[in-house]
């Protein structure tokens, strides 16, 4: 079986939709014989050189906006297209507008399943004096896309009402996976170093390090934190300088190699106060779940709104966590990779495959 997933940026990239979409492309065709062909429309990248293919999978580059173009992109055979839909950068929401007409065409004129995955809705722009633009192309797009699908997923609590409405029917909420992997075994607390981990996008960690250094030193200080190890592109980022702590810029650095560190780790620190229902697509948060890391919020906010809860399934840098016994951190990374074991990318594989094939071949190739 073939299928098209039409990815917002190279899956030759490190984190983000990027590696996702390359993880479900290797499990469904590992699990279930689903082969994969990569399609980037309009990259944002004009002087950077992407393969023609990784792992065996094809990648082909939309570069024109025309239905001869899109058609030649297209192999034979082809049963479904994923489309995962991502927040505009630049002027790419016209560019999601087009696709949104030449998909409403070409699915309808060819019979063929449109499975989209919402990772980003925004409708909006703000400036940074908070003053909010609505953008009729994003909204028009984002809701002619979903409306044209036999399928929308979503790892957004947020999204997951807004969806809802539009379509007046239930859509499935999954939390995103790992994407530097789910270790079967992860040590307790007391076999750890005294790490403490700050992972994931450049613009992430500098939040971390400008708004809430406090907060983090204060996490350190009651963990007993002997080492901040920092791992993600660094460009432009300056990591601060901490009596007493040892911080270890890292940069980017193979699944593997991030995945030992958090195992010997302790914490995890994360900021998602800028929209805490979306904790449940933060790739950064899944990862410290899958490694039985204590997960620590730079505050505390409603994340209780995805179901997880605070001193439960994450602490937060605040006098709260001096109060917090080694039995209780040890339930909280516990709890947070309970709560994870719902949403593997086993999870996320079995539910694409079920709208992909019949029933009869997803419970076979589960039974095999």
């Amino acid at each position: 079986m073939k299928i098209i997933q039409i990815v917002p940026h190279p899956p030759t990239d490190i984190g983000g939709i990027s590696t996702y979409s390359l993880k479900l492309a290797e499990e469904l065709f590992k699990d279930y014989g689903v082969f994969t062909h990569f399609l980037i429309p309009f990259p944002i990248y004009k002087n950077f050189q992407i393969p023609s293919a990784i792992n065996g999978f094809p990648i082909n580059i939309l570069s024109q906006k025309k239905l001869k173009v899109f058609l030649s992109l297209i192999p034979k055979n082809t049963d479904t297209i994923i489309v995962h839909y991502s927040q505009p950068e630049g002027g790419g929401f016209s560019n999601q507008y087009w696709l949104m007409k030449v998909l409403q065409s070409f699915v309808k004129l060819h019979h063929l399943k449109l499975v989209v995955i919402f990772h980003e809705l925004s409708l909006t722009f703000s400036l940074k004096n908070k003053i909010k633009f609505f953008y009729p192309h994003r909204f028009f797009a984002a809701r002619g896309i979903a409306k044209i699908a036999n399928n929308v997923i979503t790892p957004s609590v947020r999204y997951q009402a807004i969806l809802s409405k539009w379509l007046k029917c239930s859509i499935v909420c999954v939390p995103v996976f790992s994407n530097i992997g789910e270790p079967k075994h992860v040590p307790d607390l007391v076999k750890r170093e005294r790490r403490m981990i700050v992972f994931g996008a450049e613009y992430s960690r500098c939040r971390v390090y400008n708004k809430y250094l406090q907060e983090l030193l204060l996490s350190c200080e009651i963990l007993e934190i002997e080492e901040i190890c920092d791992i993600g592109s660094s460009s432009q980022l300056e990591l601060p300088q901490l009596a007493g702590i040892r911080v270890v810029k890292m940069g980017e650095q193979p699944a593997e190699v991030v995945s030992q560190l958090m195992l010997t780790s302790l914490a995890g620190f994360f900021d998602y106060s800028h929209c805490p229902e979306d904790i449940g697509k933060s790739g950064i948060f899944a990862a410290y779940c899958s490694h039985g890391l204590i997960p620590v919020s730079s505050q505390y906010n409603l994340i209780e709104t995805t179901g997880l809860k605070i001193n439960k399934h994450y602490a937060v840098a605040d006098e709260q966590l001096n109060n917090l016994t080694p039995m209780q951190l040890q339930s909280i990374a516990d709890n947070a990779r309970q709560w994870y074991a719902n949403h593997r990318g086993a999870e996320h594989v079995k539910i694409l495959a079920s709208y992909l094939l019949d029933e009869v071949d997803v419970a076979k190739a589960i039974i095999s």
